[in-house]
């Protein structure tokens, strides 16, 4: 380049490098068309013994981060850590996203064709945490808090093509809790020709694993039966627990689990189709009642539940 600068040698259309130049490189053609020489303008860099190309640029990854989703208004920025949680012996995913030159966003694992993902846990004496393997899981070994980086090896990190690692400017924040259970006694009014006659009550719960189940009593062709359903709309359709009034709650811990079960079970085991129903004394709140007798538990009754 010093050498064309000074000899002030005009290409084929007449025109100098302009003065004060001092990098830059030049084209080479070939005489015939049917020649096979090819060069191609590269930037020498002696100290790191690069060589790359000076035109054009490559898409590269800016940054790397823990998010968990790809909403606009989620700005790891500001947002972070972001945290997850799970169970001992439990799993939960964890994510991160890459922020392109490009303006584009791409998670997964791989995140790109030239890229390799993996997790590393940031130093804990009590870890918490199993390795974190390319897929993004994380597994709980023992209850506490642990704080997880991640790093992309081999990709492309500037506009020349150089290729590195990158690591999450922020972290994730695992936190393994124990088992959560719960129990409600939950109630709606019940109407006899558009009148208001009473309450009925009925149990929501949840147990260790952690799957929640509607337990409730009904008048089935003269007998109070009872049914436990899965998720949260009871067998009737109108138990909805969260929209439905509450009467008594445990608190969400892992020494309710104990309760819980007992409801689970005493519930699966009811006599169906024994129990004489009457509205009076032996109705859905009696089951309620009998229910929270056989956990142990002491609730608060629903106002105006008859029969409790």
């Amino acid at each position: 380049m010093r050498d064309l600068l000074n000899s002030g040698a005009t290409d084929q259309d007449g025109k100098s490098l302009s003065p004060g130049t001092d990098y830059g490189g030049y084209r080479i053609y070939g005489a015939s068309k049917h020649g096979e020489l090819v060069i191609k303008e590269h930037l020498i860099d002696p100290a790191s013994k690069l060589s790359t190309p000076f035109y054009g640029t490559y898409v590269y990854a800016e940054d790397l981060y823990f998010v968990p989703t790809l909403s606009s208004s989620w700005d790891p920025n500001t947002d972070a850590p972001y945290t997850v949680s799970t169970t001992p012996g439990d799993t939960t995913g964890i994510t991160t996203y890459i922020d392109y030159s490009n303006g584009t966003t791409t998670g997964g694992c791989p995140y790109s064709d030239y890229s390799d993902a993996y997790f590393v846990t940031e130093g804990s004496s009590n870890a918490t945490v199993s390795r974190v393997g390319c897929g993004g899981v994380v597994t709980g070994t023992q209850i506490g808090s642990a704080s997880i980086s991640a790093r992309e090896t081999d990709v492309i990190i500037d506009s020349f093509g150089d290729t590195g690692e990158l690591f999450t400017f922020n972290s994730a924040q695992i936190t393994v809790v124990g088992s959560q259970c719960f129990a409600q006694l939950k109630y709606r009014p019940v109407y006899v020709s558009g009148i208001y006659v009473a309450n009925h009550s009925f149990w929501w719960m949840q147990n260790s694993t952690p799957a929640h189940y509607v337990i409730s009593g009904e008048n089935i062709s003269g007998y109070l039966n009872d049914f436990v359903v899965f998720g949260d709309v009871g067998y009737m359709s109108y138990d909805r627990p969260y929209y439905d009034s509450l009467a008594w709650d445990s608190g969400t811990s892992g020494s309710v689990c104990v309760a819980v079960n007992t409801i689970y079970t005493y519930a699966l085991g009811w006599p169906q189709n024994s129990v004489g129903y009457y509205y009076v004394f032996s109705n859905s709140n009696t089951l309620a009642h009998d229910i929270a007798n056989a956990a142990g538990l002491n609730p608060t009754p629903a106002p105006n539940a008859r029969g409790w």
